[in-house]
């Protein structure tokens, strides 16, 4: 029989929620069920002395010392003695955490990563390592090749999704140069998700971890438990780790606990996601637009959450990725200036204040801040759009910041790194900054949003207002006058000695417009659906867009809306060189010049003992081709060739792809294939010998006729070896040759292939057994076996056997060319046969049995 915890339980209980809870909502859940008491569980628990573990003799499965968070397993009534005790401040069940997405063709265009990329070359990622917490991804990738270093962390399994995730951000693009990451040139570990607390400071030290991707989630959580308190104390006492989540895939549920509860709102993907010293990232799908299945904020207390959106074509995990991946170029932009890594708080501040506005006019719970916008983020450090403050309480700190004229926006946020608050605070926030912008008599106070527990007022567009919810905060001001705003911080409430923020900045200029997609290192396939990106200060005006193509101007669309920044087209079906103009008035902006290419199609025509051959369509309007080899950990030419075709000497590389040349620039390479797997033979593919009517049918069937000036057929007869015939290879790979010379016995039938430099190729045998016209040929004779085999031309015949003593001892009816007789019955001895076709008698003969 299973009982109930005890009444002291629920007493307890019910004495604890008349104060702050010390439970979260889904223990209270789990608690509220008939339990064994003897039954063992998972639990997630922070205690004010780590004694306690020792006291009752808790199983410490995983632990973070700086917030006294432990992951521990205890019988129910273990814990229905520890709840009591003073020194415990906060309990969870443990959850299991999940992917949230499967990764669709990725998008490194929209958050304009290939636009950072292709203006600042030299920012890979180089000499980072970054952790993906999850499950392991899989190192021997094609595009992950030695980018795995184990610290002992990882889960036992592997996943796709997790590839997926580490592909995004630091792939290398071996399989195609479409899928490179965002920091091709950082390393990558794994860290495993079954562990909900932060990892150990000491790993991220003692590595120079600090970047750590976190795309998965749990069920709807709406309050501040135990891991969103871990989460702000690691970032706290380690202000440049930086812990990015996706916001989840629930965007249709509703949560069933809090202020909240059964809103179509709040409903972020576990309690980490609560933190406030962390990114949260939701995503536009493949057609740009928010997802309805995305998770949403505010978080618990109303602050705004998520707090930026990137591409996510199938849901919010490889939006994360992407703003990972956008983190890492911007840390190797300020390592490179600075020698140092920066703080959280500013990545934070400079991403917010570059962000592009999106969905909902303003900040919103669906989008956050805006898009992330890799190229303005990494500029702004390399241009020094930020300082740091320090303020205490009560302080108030000014600078100036001048604005230049024809400004479209200034955009200016704050951020810092809070003091984690204590479990199940009603707010999570603990020292409050707030931030204002004066000029001229106007005083601009940051947008907030309405976070009263209905629909109306969360889906409500922002107003301004001073913010004392969030540890971020932005203003914007548009068509700003020339001239020098003051800008203040204010410390009006800070518990600790004084408090370092960030602030961050960014102006747009009216009257400019800027190409983010194509650039000059854009490789775009022909006849596919392209989206062309841009920046635009015109406003709502409209514009036409059209391409040059070898010398001519074509058309594409007229009336543009330029304020939607991008405009999808169907690519034209030649290939070559092409530019994008935009006209807008009189004016004209011209995109860099890239390369639109159709993909070559290319199989494996042979492979051989010591080489294979490849081949592959040819390109109108391609120079030559570029051969490419995996070496070591990325794809490498080889050679060049005008030819559509190509042969290698193999060695220890299995991975090849080919590129169309244009003007010596490369256009899009096939993905990477082994040519091991493409299931190519040595030439023959078949060749086959098959006995019909009087003569014999020969099927010769090639991989290819790459490199082949001949192809011979050879018969061997009564130990004579004679040329049937000799042919010209042509392009064709199946050739038929029919011999009707044919001397009873058997034939031996071969296919010599003859190759341009003089050497050549044998097939194997084809043997035929031809019977002898107007005979049936019965083999072996003798026989020693249970089975005899009779050699008919494949009429239909049939065949008496009878002994010595003349008696009918087996008859077969003869339907195929080669028919099998068991004489397993009949004993030792000679016997006679007579064949009948048609009735009559058509060959008869003996038969000896030994």
């Amino acid at each position: 029989m299973r009982l109930i915890i005890g009444t002291f339980f629920f007493m307890f209980l019910a004495q604890a929620s008349l104060c702050q809870s010390i439970y979260s909502p889904n223990f209270e859940k789990a608690q509220n069920s008939r339990i064994d008491p003897s039954d063992m569980g998972e639990f997630i628990i922070s205690l004010k002395d780590a004694n306690v573990i020792k006291e009752y003799n808790l199983e410490v499965l995983h632990f973070h010392q700086p917030s006294n968070s432990y992951h521990v397993k205890a019988s129910w009534q273990t814990i229905e003695l520890l709840i009591a005790n003073e020194k415990i401040l906060f309990i969870d069940l443990n959850r299991t955490p999940k992917e949230e997405s499967a990764l669709d063709e990725p998008n490194f265009e929209f958050n304009r990563i290939r636009k950072a990329q292709a203006t600042f070359p030299d920012l890979k990622g180089y000499d980072q390592l970054i952790s993906i917490k999850e499950r392991q991804f899989n190192p021997e990738d094609l595009d992950l090749v030695n980018k795995h270093v184990e610290l002992g962390l990882a889960a036992e399994d592997q996943s796709q999704h997790a590839t997926d995730m580490a592909t995004i951000i630091s792939g290398i693009g071996n399989s195609s140069p479409l899928n490179q990451g965002a920091a091709p040139g950082a390393k990558l570990t794994s860290s495993d998700f079954n562990n909900l607390l932060p990892d150990s400071q000491s790993i991220f030290t003692a590595n120079n971890i600090h970047l750590q991707n976190h795309s998965y989630g749990i069920g709807v959580e709406n309050y501040y438990g135990v891991e969103a308190v871990a989460y702000d104390q690691s970032v706290y006492d380690h202000p440049t780790n930086i812990h990015v989540f996706s916001a989840g895939n629930s965007g249709t549920a509703s949560p069933e606990t809090g202020t909240y509860a059964g809103l179509p709102f709040a409903n972020l993907t576990g309690t980490f996601k609560q933190a406030k010293n962390i990114l949260t990232v939701s995503a536009v799908d493949t057609a740009l637009s928010i997802n309805a299945l995305n998770s949403r904020g505010p978080a618990y207390d109303g602050r705004i959450k998520p707090e930026l959106t990137a591409y996510g074509g199938r849901g919010t995990s490889d939006a994360a990725a992407i703003v990972s991946g956008i983190i890492s170029l911007m840390q190797d932009q300020y390592e490179a200036e600075h020698g140092v890594y920066p703080p959280t708080s500013l990545i934070k501040s400079i991403l917010i204040s570059t962000a592009d506005d999106i969905g909902p006019e303003g900040i919103d719970y669906y989008t956050g801040y805006g898009s992330a916008n890799a190229v303005k983020a990494v500029d702004a450090i390399k241009q020094g759009y930020f300082t740091e403050v320090s303020v205490s309480q009560g302080e108030e700190v000014t600078f100036d910041l001048v604005i230049p004229a024809n400004a479209s926006e200034i955009k200016i946020a704050v951020s810092w790194t809070d003091l984690p608050a204590a479990q199940n605070a009603n707010t999570a926030l603990v020292n409050d900054l707030d931030l204002s912008v004066s000029f001229e008599g106007s005083e601009y106070f940051p947008w907030i949003l309405k976070t009263s527990a209905n629909e109306a007022d969360l889906n409500a567009l922002p107003t301004r207002g001073e913010d004392h919810l969030n540890n971020v905060e932005l203003i914007t001001i548009s068509n700003p006058a020339a001239g020098t705003y003051s800008l203040k911080l204010k410390g009006t409430k800070i518990t600790s000695t004084e408090q370092i923020a960030h602030v961050a900045w960014n102006v747009s200029s009216n009257d400019e417009f800027e190409w983010d997609y194509p650039t000059s290192k854009s490789l775009v396939t022909t006849n596919t659906n392209m989206k062309a990106y841009w920046n635009s200060g015109f406003g709502s005006a409209h514009g036409s867009l059209g391409y040059l193509y070898e010398g001519d101007i074509r058309s594409i669309a007229r009336g543009i809306d330029l304020t939607s920044g991008f405009y999808q087209w169907k690519t034209p079906e030649l290939s070559g060189k092409y530019q994008l103009k935009m006209t807008i008035g009189d004016q004209e902006y011209l995109s860099p010049e890239f390369i639109i290419s159709e993909t070559p199609e290319v199989e494996v025509a042979f492979n051989c003992a010591t080489n294979f051959g490849m081949q592959w369509n040819a390109i109108e309007g391609a120079s030559g081709y570029q051969i490419y080899e995996m070496q070591s950990d990325s794809l490498r030419a080889i050679g060049t060739t005008t030819e559509s075709s190509f042969i290698v000497d193999k060695n220890t590389s299995e991975y090849y792809s080919v590129a169309p040349i244009f003007e010596n620039l490369s256009g899009v390479r096939n993905l990477a294939f082994n040519y091991g797997f493409q299931g190519a033979f040595c030439y023959f593919n078949l060749f086959s010998a098959q006995k019909a009517d009087l003569a014999v049918a020969l099927e010769l069937s090639l991989s290819s006729t790459l490199n082949v000036s001949t192809i011979t057929f050879l018969k061997e007869s009564n130990g004579v070896l004679d040329t049937l015939n000799s042919i010209v290879a042509s392009s064709k790979t199946i050739y038929n040759l029919r011999d009707s010379d044919l001397d009873p016995g058997t034939t031996s039938y071969y296919a010599y292939l003859t190759f341009e430099d003089g050497s050549g190729l044998l097939s194997d045998a084809v043997n035929v057994l031809v019977d002898e016209p107007g005979k049936v040929t019965f083999f072996p004779n003798p026989i020693d076996d249970i089975y005899i085999y009779a050699l008919t031309n494949g009429e239909k015949m049939s065949v008496e056997i009878y002994d010595r003593a003349g008696k009918l001892v087996l008859d077969e009816i003869l339907l195929d060319q080669v028919n099998s007789i068991n004489l397993e019955e009949l004993d030792q001895g000679v016997y006679f046969y007579r064949v009948f076709k048609d009735g009559e008698v058509y060959d008869e003969g003996r038969l000896i049995k030994l």
